[in-house]
């Protein structure tokens, strides 16, 4: 996955992804819209995960809230790292 943004109708890659890794991330957690936009650089499959869908998940299994918080924390770290 090719993740890009548009800058002065420019499109500027921001990063490609590797199998396993996930995006939108932070939308998910603070439900306000995308800071780049992601498209299919090969075949691929991808997996939803809604705002409510993850609620369910982590009622069900609390122990999964630490995992997300840990990965939505590597994320910011490594789009911090990106942009400094």
């Amino acid at each position: 996955m090719r993740v890009f943004t548009r800058k002065k109708g420019q499109v500027v890659t921001l990063k490609i992804l590797d199998a396993g890794d996930a995006f939108g991330d932070i939308a998910l957690f603070n439900n306000t819209p995308r800071m780049a936009s992601v498209d299919a650089v090969r075949d691929s499959q991808l997996l939803k995960l809604t705002a409510g869908g993850l609620e369910q998940l982590t009622a069900k299994h609390p122990d999964l809230s630490t995992e997300f918080m840990r990965a939505l924390a590597t994320s910011l770290s490594q789009m911090y790292a990106d942009f400094h």
